[in-house]
């Protein structure tokens, strides 16, 4: 049941896609893609108040809301960076960009390696000993996570930075 929800999602992306082929990065555009996204926010917020919103299901009401929020944040980047030309801030989304799929498979990679190397003096898997013996030491559980998760995206960065200063990038 959760495919038509799915489907609903990429074809409000299609719409998207398409009104900025026909419109291009205008401010017109910017403002059209926000009152969508503003509308259907607002509609998925009120419909997860009748129908729950549940990522693992992909309810209507998630992808509504979620539909509406990248909309949102679309259009939010196409007047920020295209119309206003604003894009010194996005350095680090292009480098990552430009190897997305190697950091996508590194990601799984490491974190299989994390969770089967075994760690020191028996402390179960290496990232068990790395969020235990290092990040809950930091902080709470809550931003402990935070922290390791962004320690492991700033890993990933570092190695994609790597090969955008080599020029490397792999295509599939």
């Amino acid at each position: 049941l959760s495919t038509s929800p799915a489907l609903a999602t990429t074809l409000i992306g299609v719409a998207a896609g398409r009104l900025l082929r026909r419109e291009g990065a205008t401010t017109e555009a910017a403002a059209r893609l926000f009152a969508w996204g503003a509308l259907l926010s607002a509609l998925g917020y009120v419909w997860g108040l009748f129908f729950p919103i549940n990522k693992a299901l992909w309810t209507s009401s998630y992808a509504v809301l979620t539909a509406g929020l990248a909309l949102t944040a679309l259009a939010l980047c196409l007047w920020y960076v295209d119309v206003r030309k604003s894009r010194g801030w996005t350095r680090p989304f292009t480098i990552y960009g430009a190897n997305a799929i190697t950091a996508y498979v590194l990601s799984g990679i490491l974190a299989v390696l994390l969770y089967t190397i075994p760690a020191p003096a028996g402390q179960g898997s290496l990232q068990g000993y790395l969020v235990e013996g290092v990040f809950l030491r930091l902080a709470p559980p809550q931003p402990a996570s935070l922290l390791y998760a962004l320690t492991f995206t700033a890993l990933l960065y570092g190695i994609v930075w790597a090969m955008h200063r080599r020029s490397i990038v792999l295509k599939v």
